[in-house]
């Protein structure tokens, strides 16, 4: 416990006042020696503390991971990267989809030599994040993170009415 309190302080330091750090799981097992012919033997136990941590600032990811595992971290995964308030890009997505939605709608019918009229029924097919999800393992000094890209998308469903 004494050796999570220390990575956690130092991560505090690091990432300062807005540090976005909590504990997402923890667990105690029993370890056992097991020898044929042999009742198990307790020999202890081991614990698991699991912390997300949340970095806002990209610059600091790489330093945040090698503060933890110089901390005592000995196990780094899940590292993720989205954007902090999704929302806005999610309505922006939508709104891309059902103008694409309306123009493929025209398209088919013009094809069939047709107009379309009003919208008779529209629906949100999704809009999501894809978050880019990366590995990342205990490493020297200075790891590079490279974020990559954050998809947005959404799909439309739409139906028009057909005009002559």
């Amino acid at each position: 416990a004494s050796q999570v309190e220390i990575m956690l302080a130092q991560l505090r330091t690091l990432l300062g006042a807005s540090a976005e750090l909590r504990t997402v799981s923890y667990s105690l097992t029993a370890v056992y020696r097991t020898s044929p012919g042999a009742a198990p033997v307790l020999t202890g136990y081991q614990a698991s503390n699991i912390v997300e941590v949340t970095v806002a600032d990209l610059s600091l990811v790489g330093r945040a991971i090698d503060t933890a595992t110089q901390g005592g971290a000995n196990n780094v995964s899940s590292l993720r990267f989205t954007v902090k308030d999704e929302h806005p890009l999610q309505t922006q997505a939508l709104t891309q989809a059902a103008r694409r939605a309306r123009t493929q709608a025209e398209a088919i019918a013009a094809g069939l030599n047709v107009r379309i009229g009003a919208v008779l029924s529209a629906g949100e097919g999704g809009a999501y994040v894809v978050p880019v999800d990366r590995s990342a393992a205990a490493a020297a000094p200075a790891t590079p993170v490279e974020p990559g890209m954050v998809q947005i998308r959404a799909s439309v469903s739409a139906e028009f009415e057909i005009l002559p």
